[in-house]
């Protein structure tokens, strides 16, 4: 990690956290532009521009459509990732990423509303989300175009394409996925996939790509036809699938914070890294399975590669000029 220690004196006045905290950065350019709210901020940016939203909540209404390719950094999504406990949570029940995001990317936010990807008729080559907390993805209903995205280091419930499931390809690597996949394209690597899927198959209708994945579902696909390649993964269930390990125990896997209680649900306080003597780690003799196995595993709690404040001093008094002096730690990932 990069660490920069800030040492700055405040002449008497002490700004709030809360109006520090209010605005929203737009890099444009080569030039920083402070504005009020994210729509401001979109409006006025261009094509790879960086947004950085604040730590808070911010209402995008029922509906809010993201139609530039512009990288959007929120603070993050898990509260225990630095000092002040921040983290950047989007209001709405629905998040449009129209295919005009093309090469665009969102890190850093949590958002519990839907996210539907893609416009009807027109191609989307990439779009990248990475270390958000997220519910639903969607395909856009009627889009017969290409739609690819990426999805990195992420918590995400389910991802499910529309009747033209063949148009749709999603990457998966070192995420938490918590329900079911269906009308997809999936190459999935590194990823721990917790949903029970008692009720449906977890992969419905996909043609898939999978190694070095963590599987605990019962009802694992609608039909094996659909593996274009399945290896090196790790199951708790039994499978006819060779190359991969299977019957493996959950407490076998993961210590005790991820196994005590377990209701195949994310657990924000929970270690997902292998336990040391896990077989899944006799796998493989260059990457483990799971999401902190390959040469690039998952950051701890979703660190961004955004800034970060981990310590905050503020001294008890001022000096004889009436400053106070504030040193703050500040770290942020390589990538």
């Amino acid at each position: 990690m990069r660490k920069l220690i800030i040492l700055a004196s405040l002449l008497g006045v002490c700004v709030s956290e809360m109006e520090a905290q209010s605005v929203v950065a737009l890099h444009s350019g080569g030039n920083t532009f402070i504005l009020s709210s994210f729509e401001s901020a979109l409006k006025m940016a261009k094509t790879n521009d960086t947004i950085n939203l604040p730590a808070g909540e911010i209402n995008l209404g029922e509906e809010f459509t993201l139609n530039k390719g512009v990288h959007i950094f929120g603070v993050g999504y898990n509260p225990n990732a630095n000092k002040l406990n921040q983290t950047t949570k989007l209001l709405g029940k629905k998040l449009i990423i129209s295919s005009e995001a093309e090469g665009g990317s969102i890190s850093g936010i949590e958002f519990k509303g839907d996210i539907s990807i893609g416009s009807s008729g027109k191609e989307m080559s990439r779009f990248d989300i990475s270390r958000c907390y997220l519910n639903d993805i969607l395909q856009t209903a009627n889009s017969s175009y290409s739609l690819s995205f990426i999805l990195t280091e992420n918590v995400v419930n389910s991802i499910l394409g529309s009747d033209e499931f063949s148009y749709f390809v999603v990457a998966l690597k070192s995420n938490i996925i918590s329900g079911t996949l269906k009308y997809v394209n999936v190459i999935a690597y590194n990823n721990i996939f917790l949903n029970k899927a008692s009720d449906d198959y977890l992969f419905n209708t996909c043609f898939l790509n999978l190694s070095y994945n963590i599987f605990l579902a019962e009802k694992f696909a609608s039909n094996p036809d659909e593996f274009l390649e399945c290896s090196k993964n790790v199951f708790t269930q039994n499978t006819d699938f060779s190359d991969n390990l299977k019957n493996i125990p959950l407490n076998q896997i993961f210590n005790e914070s991820v196994t005590t209680n377990f209701d195949y649900t994310f657990n924000m306080s929970a270690d997902y890294h292998l336990i040391p003597n896990s077989p899944a780690k006799e796998l493989d003799t260059i990457n483990d399975p799971g999401i902190y196995g390959s040469d690039t595993p998952a950051k701890e709690m979703g660190v961004t590669s955004q800034p970060q404040i981990y310590d905050l001093k503020l001294s008890e008094m001022p000096n004889i000029d009436g400053k106070i002096k504030l040193k703050a730690v500040i770290k942020a990932q390589q990538n």
